[in-house]
Order: structure tokens, then sequence, then C-alpha cells
């Protein structure tokens, strides 16, 4: 054999070793797969990005194509003829779910002590249960351990809280008549309230508090739009807001005798029929047409939502005359509005269509400066990192017809340095739909996301077999022999998805899906490179999730216990505290429990103690089940505080409303220690001939029977004393003894 014939015998060989040895590995992996239990992991999932609007121009070429896609949706949504009517816009709903962490109490705790605070105050206190160190949450009360601020109707009080013993209001600062006060933050010598003015605008106030006894008004700013989800980083807050599109009279008129005929009903026709989208494109064509037609330059500025700078710090100040809030009129208002958005500021998603506008915008405390991105969009989540802000779209594929699966778009924004306005960075979709802010958190640079997706069966009530009810002229809906059933959760599952960005693309680069099929997420927790989900119908299964690996999340035990947990917190380094709702074993919801889980061992989750807080044949329910804010655990001394209401239908005296306090140990388990009402601050005070009621006023005596408790809504742990807050007042009690009172504040005014 020649040289050469050799090279070429030696090539061979080694290719079919190779060859083999590469068959056995895909075995080895497949086989490995095949061994995991039905858990599938997946690595697609893209979405296009947002696309800039660049010009006046191309915001009306923008807005009528969009305009037109929602219209569309409409129609096949109710296969329906849509005549010269307004549309009714959808709001966007926001959740805010999140809890604290070790770090950021200490954090704070710093930054108060930096500031002179700590030093005459108390040693330790508890403040707002945050969700991530560093990003602060807007809440009805806060503290900074000497003083608490809280909202009480349209008035700001604030209240000295050190030494315990000396409580007392220092403060009233009332509000505007058209406002309601929601929420607000506290910084330094910043406070701002956020309010909601006649259910279309958003007022931000900025107090000077440097004098707590003399709060001083610096500057107002009203946003158009629903008042959503904020956060106070530094001094700079970032506030989300949503404005639905008020289309003027002409687009309407223009729209009256649109020729939608041409237009088949989508749920009677294979919508990936060629004859349907040519039907759809030339209907839509014409729609986008007459709607850029209709309108103007004036128009398109007036769909915008506007900002309106009300007050001004001084002469010189942001909003002095020569600032960018114009000239000052007398008392130091400023009359200018604007745009809240330039054109270079807005961006409209490729995919999908909603009539609204959801604004980003942050404002600086120091400088007001003020400055917003917009998205042609309704987000109903928002998480915000140190770095990012991420909003989350639900909605449906378009045109599918029959079947169309639930997704959620992500956009992503960046914040950057904090002095420029948050710029749009990246967006991404997953499968399923969110339950709340938990269901998001970004960790070394990814994206967790926990999702459920749910599909509806219809049957058909004579045969049982699957069937979508449709009208036709012929069938009335009352004659129709198709009947819609409840839906049932069987396919879909739910699903944890890891995205990174990748330009303007957030990929989805790991994943978890199908877990518990007909069954959805009652909570969501991730903490550094593991994640926690409950997903409840009968039985609430805890999954535990190793993260540690993002392109390759794995499901590392699972537990299951009868109820649910609604909301987890970090006990420690390895136990988890949780609250929700305990059940039989046919998923009957009977009433409040708290849960104590050890995940010290992710393959084999534990859990080490339960208690039930029910009386009887009644019901509870804890406010705390669906916001975060009104858990308060305090790390130092053990202490669970939250908001509990008791119902025993048998024997209403042991009816309860107020506040339960509760010793929580990994390893002692869960013991009450007491409870706090409010009942006895709606008697009358001595020397007033007048009964303070439930909801603030001062009554006759004669009002007294009949009287609602009074609502519990947070308390504040301040070093050995529990300060409980209700919509009448304010009450201190010693911590280990609640029924030790120390002091009092009742709200309600004369």
């Amino acid at each position: 054999m020649s040289h050469k014939e050799k090279t070429i015998a030696g090539s061979i060989v080694t290719l079919v070793t190779l060859l083999t040895m590469g068959i056995v590995v895909f075995l080895a992996t497949a086989e490995e797969s095949d061994s995991r239990a039905d858990v599938t992991i997946t690595t697609t999932g893209t979405d296009a990005p947002l696309r800039q609007v660049q010009d006046w121009e191309d915001l009306r070429t923008k807005v009528s194509d969009h305009l037109a896609d929602w219209l569309l949706q409409v129609r096949y949504q109710s296969s329906t003829k849509i005549r010269a009517r307004r549309p009714a816009p959808a709001t966007g709903g926001f959740d805010s779910m999140s809890a604290p962490t070790r770090r950021a109490r200490q954090s704070e705790a710093a930054k108060s002590a930096k500031a002179g605070v700590g030093r005459a105050g108390p040693s330790h206190y508890t403040g707002t249960n945050n969700q991530v160190a560093g990003v602060k949450e807007a809440d009805i009360v806060q503290t900074d351990g000497k003083h608490i601020y809280t909202i009480h109707k349209r008035q700001l009080v604030i209240i000295k809280s050190w030494p315990a013993a000396q409580t007392a209001i220092v403060a009233r600062h009332r509000l505007d008549a058209g406002s309601r006060p929601k929420e607000l933050f506290v910084s330094r010598d910043r406070l701002v309230i956020l309010s909601r003015v006649n259910t279309t605008r958003t007022r931000i106030t900025v107090l000077d508090i440097t004098r707590r006894s003399q709060p001083r008004v610096v500057k107002e700013i009203e946003l158009d739009g629903n008042l959503g989800q904020s956060r106070l980083m530094g001094r700079n807050l970032y506030l989300v807001t949503s404005s639905p599109m008020r289309l003027p009279q002409a687009v309407y008129r223009a729209l009256s005798n649109v020729d939608w005929t041409g237009l088949p009903n989508a749920r009677s026709l294979n919508t990936a029929y060629p004859a349907y989208q040519a039907a759809v494109a030339r209907v839509r064509s014409q729609v986008s047409q007459r709607i850029r037609q209709a309108l103007n330059r004036r128009d398109i500025e007036r769909l915008l939502p506007q900002v309106r700078i009300m007050n001004q710090v001084g002469p010189g100040g942001p909003g002095g005359p020569g600032g960018p809030g114009g000239p000052a009129g007398p008392g130091g208002q400023v009359g200018t509005t604007r745009a809240l958005h330039q054109p270079q500021n807005l961006f409209v998603p490729s995919t999908g269509s909603q009539p609204g506008l959801l604004s980003l915008t942050r404002l600086n405390l120091d400088r007001f400066d003020l400055q917003s991105t917009g998205v042609m969009a309704h987000g109903s989540k928002v998480y915000a990192s140190t770095k990012a802000f991420y909003v989350a779209q639900s909605s449906r594929h378009l045109w599918r017809g029959r079947g169309s699966s639930q997704t959620t778009r992500i956009h992503k924004f960046s914040l950057g340095d904090g002095e420029r306005a948050p710029a749009y960075a990246a967006s991404g979709s997953v499968r399923g739909t969110l339950l709340n802010q938990f269901s998001m958190d970004e960790h070394k640079g990814y994206l967790r996301v926990a999702t459920t997706e749910r599909s509806q069966r219809h049957w058909n009530r004579r045969r049982g077999r699957r069937a979508i009810p449709r009208a036709t002229p012929q069938t009335s809906r009352r004659t129709r022999p198709w009947r819609r059933t409840r839906p049932t959760f069987t396919a879909g599952g739910n699903h944890i998805h890891v995205l990174a960005q990748r330009g303007a693309n957030m990929e989805v680069v790991g994943a978890v899906t199908g877990l518990a099929k007909g069954e959805r997420i009652y909570s969501a927790r991730f903490l550094g490179d593991e994640g926690y989900i409950v997903t409840f119908r009968k039985t609430d299964p805890l999954f535990t999730i190793d993260l540690s690996n993002p392109r390759r999340p794995r499901v590392m035990g699972e537990l299951k216990v009868n109820g649910y947990s609604s909301y987890m917190h970090p006990l420690g380094r390895r136990n988890l505290l949780t609250i929700g709702q305990d059940a039989t074993s046919t998923g009957r919801a009977t009433g409040v429990h708290l849960q104590i889980f050890d995940v010290s061992d992710l393959t084999n989750p534990r859990r080490t103690h339960h208690h039930r807080l029910n009386i009887g044949s009644g019901r509870s329910f804890s406010q705390a089940q669906t916001n975060h804010h009104a858990f308060t655990y305090d790390r130092k001394s053990g202490v669970l505080a939250f908001p509990l209401t008791l119902r025993d239908y048998a024997n209403p005296d042991n009816n309860f409303v107020g506040l339960m306090l509760v010793a929580a140990d990994p390893w002692a388990g869960l013991r009450e220690i007491g409870r706090i009402d409010h009942s006895n601050l709606s008697v009358s005070r001595p020397g007033q001939p007048c009964i303070i009621t439930a909801a603030g006023h001062c009554a006759p005596r004669r009002a007294r029977t009949g009287l609602r408790a009074p609502k519990m809504q947070r308390s504040l742990i301040i070093d050995g004393f529990i300060y409980s807050l209700s919509n009448l007042g304010l009450k201190v009690n010693a911590l280990r003894n609640p029924n030790t009172e120390v002091a009092r504040v009742i709200f309600a005014q004369r």
C-alpha cells in the first residue's frame, strides 16, 4: 500500500471513530434528558425590537398604523361591525409585589446615620418592604426612625415617633381638594407625594421637610396619565404612568364609512387562508390611510400626554424666570404646559397594538429636571433594578384564529448613570402571563421570569366535542346550539424563562416549561441563584429551581401540601416564611395560614412549621396576602406583624379586625405574641362630645352603634415597640407585650 493510500485509510478510520463517539454522546444525552420528569428545556423566544419615532410626520404614520392594527383586533375579537363610536381605551393595571433584604435595611440605616437621624434616634427600625436593595418603593407610610410620615385622606401627617412615649403629631399639610394622595417617598430632606387628580392625571408634590413641623412645598408637577408604579433610587424618582389615546372627532368621522364587508369573520375562516390575509391587508391599508388623512400636526401633539409645572423653587431655580418651566406667575405658579414627550423619545411595538401610551419619567429631586420615554402600549407589570426598568406587556397573538396562545412582551429600559431619561434598550417575549412583581428578577445580567400559560377549552353541550360558539345571521345568541363552559387549564403549564440581552433583543437562553399543568402560579420568588414558585389548584406544590447555570435551569425538588402561599419571604439563609390560605384536600380555602419551609437542600424541600389563623367554621384573610407592604418582618427581633381579619359566623363576639403579632423562628417555629385592634379609637375622646367613626369623621354619640371596624393598614417596628397604623390613627405598643399601650394618635379633627 502506498503512502497516499495509507493516509486516506487513516483519515477514514479517524472519521468513523469520531462519528461513533458523537453517536454515543448523543445517546447518553438523550437518555439523560428522557430521565428528567416532565420538564422541557427551551432556548427560543425573541420579539422584534421597538421602533423609534423619528419626527412628527413619522409619528403620524406610526400612530395611524398602530390604531389600524388595534381596530382590526377589535373587529377580530368582537366580530361586529365597527361604527363611528369612541373606542373604550384599555387602562393599564400595575402591580407591586416585593420584600426587604438584609442589605437594603443595612444600607438604609447607614444613610440615616450619615444624615444625622440615627444618632439621636432609635438604634433599629423597619422600613418599607422593598424588593431590590437600593430601590425604594412608595407606600402610604414611611419612617426615618424619629418621625413617621403618612397620608390621611387629603392630608400629609407627620408624627414624632421617638421617644415612643412622646409620639404625637407635629405637622399636617392639606393638599388640594381635587387631588387624591395615594403614596409617598422620603429621601432625607425631601418628601414626595404621588396623587391622582380627576382620575386622568398624576400629581407629584415635592416638599422640603428640613423642619418637620413646617413642611414646605417646593415643586408641584402634573402629568397626564393614570398613576402606576414608582421607584426612588438616590435622588431620582422614576414614575410609570398610562395614558389612553383620545382621538379627535375627525378620526371617528373618517372611520364611519370604512368598508368592513371585505373582512370575513375570523372565527369562521382559517386565518392562514391567502384570501383572508389579502382582505386583512386591504382593510388595514384603508383604515390607516383614513386615520393619517384625518390627523394633522396639532391633533398629533394633543394625542401625547402633557406636563404642567405648577410651582417653582425660587428665583433662578429650575422653574424660575429663564428656566425651562417658563415665566413665573403670581405665587410662584408657572402656567407653561408642554408635551411630556418629543417624537424621538417615543417607541412603537413592531407587533400587536393597544390604544394607549406608557410613559417612564425620571425626576431629579435636587434639580427638578424632568425627562420621559414613551411606549405605545400598556404595561401591567413593572420591575426595577438599580440599572434597568422592565415593563411586561401581556397580549395575545393577532390573526391566528382559534387556540391563540398567550404571550408576554418585555421591554427593557436602561437607567444609565441616572442623569438622563430612561433609554430603550431591548425587547423580548416569553410564553404565558405574569402574576406580579415577584415574577421578574434580574441577577448577574440575566432576567428571570415566571409565567403561567393557560388554554381554554369549549365543549359541545350535546356531543361533548370541542367547538367555538359563533353567531350567524340566521342563528341568534339565544337559539344557537353551542355554549361556552368554564375554562379548564389542562395545557400550557407554568414556565421559568431566563433572558439575556443580545443587541436590541431579549433572548430566552434557558427555560423550564410545563410545570404543574392544570394549575397556575400563586407566588414566585427569586433569591440569588435559586428560584421558588408555588402553584395551586387543589394542593400547593412548592418547586425549588437551581438557576446557577442560566442556560440550564433545573427543577431540583417539589413539595405538595394543602392550601397555597401567596407571598414568600426569606427567613435567614435557608428558610422561607410564607403567608397564604389553608385549604382542604379538594382545594377549598379555609383561612389564613403561615408556613416555614426548609430549603437548605433544594432536592428535598420540607415544611417545618405550620400555623393556622382561623376560628371554627369562620373565615380569615389578610391584606398581606396580596400587598407585601402590609407584611412586616423584623429580622433582629424575629417578629412578624400583619393585618388580620377573623370572621366567626357562629359567634360574632370572636370576630377580630386588627394587627397580628407572631414570633417566627426557623427552629422555634411560629408562636402568636398578641393582637392589636383600633376599635377603641372610634369612641369619643375626653371633652369631645362626638365619636370618631371608621371613616375618620366626628359623628354624634348616637352614631356609635353599627360602626364599621377600623381598617388596619400597616405596621412598623422601632426598637422594642410596635407602631400600628389604621385609617383612624396610630398606636404604640410594647413589642413583646402588645397589651401594654405606650401612646396613641387620632388622625381625625373636629
